[in-house]
Order: structure tokens, then sequence, then C-alpha cells
């Protein structure tokens, strides 16, 4: 939870992210795209400005393939003007390689709002889901998805597109801007095993200039 990323607009919290390294965010397009946006990291609460850290954007990369109209191939990568400095409630977060197993307890960080009618949750939320095969998920069937149960009313939801869902500490997915919000039913995830390739290229070749 410690690699939660805040990414706010004039103060307020709209999406969330994930740290991947010094310079390195992940999110989703939907978050970033055409705004004038900063991400704050540090902070487990939304009003404690003692231990956040504010950061501004120097790039933003979104996959080639993003498509809006269908919500598909929509992460972001974002390099930060300045290096992130890891500390006690900052760290990276390591990329999984493989989706996890199905039945697989995994985990869900975010801020979102506890149901439509709540923009956002001042504290970070940490959700416990498990993972679903392609089969048995109610959403659509994408190999660039990785999709997860949570117990009714207890979904992600509002300002929780962009947040990480974790398998043990390796970041497997990112959610997309279609959340159930407790709804009883499955969520689709950005998976990260299938954008593997190209967020370590995109950041190895950005990184050389």
């Amino acid at each position: 939870m410690f690699s939660a990323v805040s990414i706010q607009v004039n103060k307020i919290h709209i999406c969330g992210g994930s740290i991947l390294n010094i310079r390195w965010i992940i999110t989703i397009a939907e978050c970033v795209r055409d705004r004038d946006f900063e991400m704050v990291m540090g902070i487990q609460n939304q009003q404690d400005e003692k231990n956040a850290f504010r950061h501004k954007p120097l790039e933003v990369i979104i996959h080639c393939n993003y498509d809006q109209s269908q919500a598909t191939n929509g992460i972001a990568l974002v390099r930060t003007t300045n290096s992130i400095k890891h500390s006690w409630n900052i760290r990276h977060s390591n990329l999984a390689v493989e989706v996890p197993p199905v039945g697989a307890k995994i985990r869900f960080t975010g801020w979102g709002g506890e149901s439509k009618n709540e923009t956002f949750s001042n504290k970070l939320k940490i959700l416990n889901a498990k993972s679903v095969s392609h089969t048995n998920c109610q959403g659509r069937i994408d190999p660039h998805n990785v999709c997860a149960h949570f117990p009714k009313d207890m979904g992600p939801c509002n300002a929780d597109i962009g947040s990480g869902l974790f398998h043990f500490e390796d970041l497997v997915a990112v959610a997309g801007p279609k959340l159930s919000c407790g709804e009883n039913r499955s969520d689709e995830f950005a998976s990260i095993p299938y954008y593997y390739d190209f967020i370590r290229t995109t950041i190895s070749t950005c990184d050389k200039f």
C-alpha cells in the first residue's frame, strides 16, 4: 500500500496509481489524458499533508492502441519531474510476470468512494478479492485483463480508477474505468503481465534521454 499514488487536480483526488520506480508511476489513460494534475505519495489519508510528497509530471505515455470508446489498452505511464525518494511510507511496486491463479487471494488499494454516491474516501481502502477465470468473469473477456471478484458492497468504485491490484507484493493489474461499486459482480483490470513488455521497454527507452 506504500506504493499507492493519489492523482489530484487542484488538490482533489480523482484517480489512483502505483509507483514503479524512482521516476515512474503507472495508472490509466482516463486519469492523466489532457489534464493538469499532480501525483501525491506517502499518505494513507487524504488530509495528511505532513507526510505528503507531491510530484509534477514530466511526461505522459499512453499505450498506442488506447481506445477510449471501448475502454481498452488504457495503460498510462507517467514520468515525474523529480526523483521519488523511497522511505518508510514510500516504495515501488514489483511488476508481476504472471497472472494470479484462479481462486488466488488478491488485494486492491485505492481511495475510491464506498458507493456510487461518494466521490472518494479520505482513507486508503484495502479490499480483499479472489482471482476469477475469464470464463466465469461477468465482464468483457479479453486477454489483456485480469478478473477479480469482490464481496458484495466492498468493490472498487468512483476514483479507484488507475489504482493497483496486488497478488502478495506484486502489482498484477490496474483498475479501469468500468467498476462495479460493490454490486456483487466481477471487475476487470488491465493486466500487468500482458503489458509487461510495453512497460519495461517504455521506461528503459525513455530513461536514456
